[in-house]
């Protein structure tokens, strides 16, 4: 990841990249779409594309078409570059790219006031679930702490485990 901190036209394409995958799902096609200025190749972003998922900031799946995703490290590195002094838009952003700005300074001044034991349980509370197993598994926990936590009698409702499982499975 230090390999993206020194502030260039690549490190402004890659903040590009990972504003376009704050919280979507995208082919490539559209990433590049959402993010590419008009000046810029679309082979530079192609191969930050290569590069970024082989260091593990994005997640790809293959369905009928190539889906990427970011993952947590995409997130830190995105608050890396945009926390660097030095690092500015050099064009005007849309309202999307200004909210997830926003969405980024209050995971970082949230993340602030957590203790460091609480950062690792939000780590793993955050991961993905890839499985039908480890789907079952989180799924039965969940209802146990509900069961537990709100005297459910065994009842309970299908909305609250969803709240809980939130982002961590595709819809």
């Amino acid at each position: 990841m230090a390999e993206f901190m020194v502030i260039s036209t690549q490190s402004r394409q890659i903040v590009n990249l990972l504003i376009a995958l704050w919280d979507s799902t995208l082919s490539r096609s559209e990433l590049i779409r959402k993010a590419k200025k008009k000046s810029e190749d679309v082979k530079d972003y192609l191969e930050i594309i290569n590069n970024l998922t082989q260091d593990g900031i994005i997640a790809q799946s293959i369905e009928r078409t190539t889906k990427l995703k970011l993952l947590e490290p995409g997130k830190q590195l995105l608050g890396e570059l945009l926390s660097n002094s030095e690092f500015e838009f050099t064009a005007q952003m849309g309202k999307r790219s200004a909210n997830v700005l926003l969405a980024v300074m209050r995971s970082q001044t949230s993340g602030m006031a957590v203790s460091s034991k609480d950062k690792v349980d939000n780590a793993s509370h955050i991961a993905l679930i890839e499985s039908y197993e480890a789907f079952l598994e989180v799924v039965l926990e969940i209802f146990e702490q509900i069961n537990r936590d709100f005297n459910m009698d065994n009842l309970v409702p299908i909305y609250r485990i969803r709240r809980e499982i939130g982002e961590r499975v595709e819809r």
